[in-house]
């Protein structure tokens, strides 16, 4: 690029109303999500916001949808015998969220235009506007250099992390947190630069309102945090003290969140990291990095959770290697500038909480705050090429690797993949889709139990129902998963009403398979389950609790009328064959590529 163009591109990022450009930009490049639909939790969310006859289970509050599952063992058990949760499930589990804003708006959605899903993107798409808008006027008022500034929201606004979660209806809690966190910010910053003191009222106000949204506004803490280690002014104890105020809404948070149970207990996916501190630490040291290289570099932070375990392995100690890299090309930088310091440790810090659960770029608006702020900072550098940095690594060979690749990524390859890539949540709830199109639909099925021999992973126990249910089919009387997994297993049927299984590796050794029964609850021979027409027995298990053999027995023989087994082959369900007495039979392991 030559330098006029560089200056002509400066003057732009310099413009009085940027943020409404931006805003306008990022309404843009998120209109190929208005053609996504209704995908995987989006038809939890409808079900429980209008209820449903088949599945009066699932009604829920308007301010409280995000509650799937609580209520105690009692609950649970209701669940397990409905079969909308596995034989497996812990008895305490718990998988609750209060979202009550968020919530709301839903209930908008489903209550104002319940048959346009098209205008529900569109509400998240405005909020993603509305976030825009907000990240330009913090950036303004951080960055000396106005065209730093503006180039940092740009490459925010940009930032093809932001496209799932944006075009994931059931993810605008996400959405709706960040947006106050950024006004959390911006108070704050008034306050302590302008002395403007109802800045740490409705500083306070806002972190409230951010929280009540989703619990992703916790990571706006990690910046006030940052801000008062590096960009504060004034004596340690001053500056410890400006934290003070946001301690009211988060204490008043968690006191709420625990007085109506909410929280996750029982599930692979969460940590509670008060009530399991060394896991949730252990977790943490895997799971920063990947956040942190999904945010400032390649691969995506979604690929984690869903590649093989060898392949996990590869992710992490690469994400590591790329975390150190960048380190000791920043270090110059940071060590010279508070404003990258800031940038640096608020992005690590917000990453924090979102250690709790596996990584995911949906988990990234505030990260990216930081993140942006950095990398546009960096460029800076390398343009102006300031004293300090003369003889530096950031301005060695080291340093314009980075810079080079930082443009690939956030300046050519994010911004063109933006748009297509607000498509990816069909991907998701593209399993979800042929479990429904591929389940029984004749209407004696809700006068039945439905037995599905295998399920490829365990979120398709809970999703099928409600999917079911959003696309007008019948739901059977009851739903009886017996195991779950893409590993190689066998059925042998030992009498005319048991069926015995022999899974390698066992059951819950796979982030598919995990969501309903965590590390934490290890299951041992012996266990028994009940629920109505069927037992399921532990026969052996792994030396770390993953059962390798167990039985389910009906109440009936297996070619009851009241039975229908299928199984998951392929792409989808299809009738299983029950074998014979004595018989057995096998199926081999799927690949992991299922999901596609």
């Amino acid at each position: 690029m030559g330098v006029s163009r560089l200056d002509r591109f400066r003057r732009i990022l310099t413009r009085k109303y940027l943020g409404w450009w931006l805003a306008l930009l990022a309404v843009v490049v998120m209109l190929p999500s208005l053609w996504v639909g209704l995908v995987s939790d989006d038809c939890l969310i409808e079900v429980c916001q209008l209820g449903s006859a088949q599945l009066p289970e699932a009604q829920r509050s308007p301010f409280d949808v995000f509650s799937f599952c609580r209520g105690g063992p009692s609950v649970i058990q209701g669940f397990m015998d409905r079969g909308l949760l596995p034989w497996w499930t812990p008895p305490d589990f718990r998988f609750a969220f209060w979202r009550p804003l968020s919530s709301l708006s839903h209930w908008a959605d489903f209550t104002c235009y319940p048959n346009h899903p098209a205008l529900m993107h569109l509400h998240s798409i405005l909020w993603y506007a509305a976030l825009a808008l907000a990240v330009t006027a913090f950036y303004r008022r951080l960055f000396t250099a106005a065209w730093v500034a503006g180039l940092a929201a740009l490459l925010y606004v940009l930032d093809d992390a932001h496209a799932f979660p944006v075009a994931w209806v059931a993810n605008r809690n996400g959405l709706m947190a960040a947006f106050f966190g950024v006004l959390v910010l911006l108070t704050h910053d008034r306050w302590r630069r302008e002395g403007w003191w109802p800045g740490a009222i409705l500083g306070v106000l806002l972190l409230a309102i951010g929280l009540n949204c989703g619990e992703s506004a916790l990571a706006a803490t990690g910046y006030i945090a940052a801000y008062a280690l590096f960009l504060d002014r004034g004596k340690w104890v001053s500056r410890l003290a400006t934290l003070l105020p946001y301690v009211v809404p988060v204490l008043a948070w968690v006191i709420v969140y625990r007085f109506l149970g909410c929280g996750t207990t029982g599930s692979g996916q969460y940590v509670d990291p008060l009530r399991e501190p060394v896991l949730f630490v252990k977790g943490a040291l895997i799971r920063l990095p990947i956040l942190i290289v999904g945010q400032m570099a390649f691969p995506s932070s979604s690929l984690w959770p869903f590649v093989p375990t060898w392949a996990a392995h590869i992710h992490t100690a690469f994400a590591v290697l790329v975390v150190f890299f960048m380190a000791w090309v920043l270090w110059p930088m940071v060590k010279h500038e508070p404003l990258a310091r800031f940038c640096a440790s608020g992005m690590v810090l917000s990453m924090l909480p979102f250690c709790a659960t596996y990584p995911c770029d949906r988990l990234l608006f505030l990260p990216g705050l930081g993140g942006m702020g950095l990398v546009a900072q960096f460029l800076h550098t390398r343009v102006e090429r300031p004293d300090w940095a003369q003889g530096t690594v950031a301005q060695g060979r080291p340093g314009r690797v980075l810079a080079i690749c930082w443009i690939a990524i956030h300046g050519v390859l994010g911004p063109v993949s933006l748009p297509p890539s607000t498509l990816s949540p069909l991907l998701m709830g593209k399993t979800a889709v042929r479990a429904s199109n591929t389940f029984p639909k004749d209407p004696q099925i809700a006068q039945q139990d439905v037995v599905i021999v295998n399920n490829p992973a365990d979120y398709l126990i809970v999703f099928t129902p409600f999917k079911l249910v959003v696309d007008g089919s019948p739901v059977p009387r009851r739903m009886r998963v017996l195991s779950v997994g893409l590993n190689a297993f066998t059925v042998e049927r030992t009498s005319k009403k048991t069926l015995v299984f022999h899974v390698e590796d066992g059951l819950f050794n796979d982030g598919f398979t995990r969501t309903l029964r965590g590390p934490g609850y290890p299951l041992a021979p012996g266990f028994t389950a009940r629920i109505p027409g069927m037992t399921a027995e532990v026969l052996a298990t792994t030396d770390d609790g993953h059962p390798t053999a167990f039985s389910c027995t009906f109440d009936v023989p297996l070619e009851d009328p009241s039975l229908r087994f299928i199984t998951w082959v392929g792409k989808g369900y299809v009738p299983f064959e029950l074998p014979a007495v004595g018989e057995t039979r096998a199926f081999p392991k799927t690949s992991w590529f299922w999901t596609f």
